[in-house]
């Protein structure tokens, strides 16, 4: 498997109209991808897909929205779903380390990922609790249907050479 992925983007930050929040950014930019999925012979050809990417966030107090837009007449990752049988393109001595599968959301051409989420920090420790609403449709055509999922996320993240800091300093 060969995958090369861009994605250049212009970004703002609007914290100068509106200073008491925490974050409010906004960013447009071109996603593309070329992958191949070669099995032993080298001269098989790459599938492109180039789509636009759209990103808000704001967050205020620790709460926070962040809402991505990707669209694309030819979705990204066309292997995604063939990458179950791994084991047929790959030998230990080939790829001994997984192939990354990426995000199966940017297979459709229109998605949509609604983040509303808490973020609780201190000098050690960081807990963000997420709720994520994903919408996707499989093309441009109004006909079609949207599919949503959602998820529902905590991240726990330790800091130990600031908390190693902090228990020392209490000595």
């Amino acid at each position: 498997m060969d995958r090369l992925y861009f994605n250049a983007y212009i970004g703002t930050s609007l914290l100068d109209i509106a200073p008491f929040m925490e974050k409010l950014n906004a960013s447009f930019g071109m996603v593309s991808e070329s992958s191949r999925l070669r099995q032993l012979h080298k001269n098989v050809p790459f599938m492109n897909s180039v789509g636009g990417q759209f990103d808000v966030e704001i967050q205020y107090k620790g709460f926070g929205i962040h809402n991505l837009f990707y669209f694309a007449k030819t979705p990204e990752m066309p292997f995604y779903n063939q990458y179950q049988y791994v084991e047929m393109y790959c030998t230990p001595s080939y790829c001994p380390t997984p192939i990354y599968r990426g995000v199966p959301f940017f297979q459709a051409n229109l998605y949509n990922r609604f983040d509303l989420y808490y973020n609780w920090k201190n000098d050690f420790a960081s807990v963000r609790i997420n709720f994520v609403l994903n919408a996707m449709r499989g093309g441009f055509d109004r006909s079609l249907p949207w599919s949503e999922s959602y998820q529902v996320y905590m991240t726990v993240a330790f800091d130990p050479y600031n908390l190693i800091n902090k228990i020392a300093r209490k000595k």
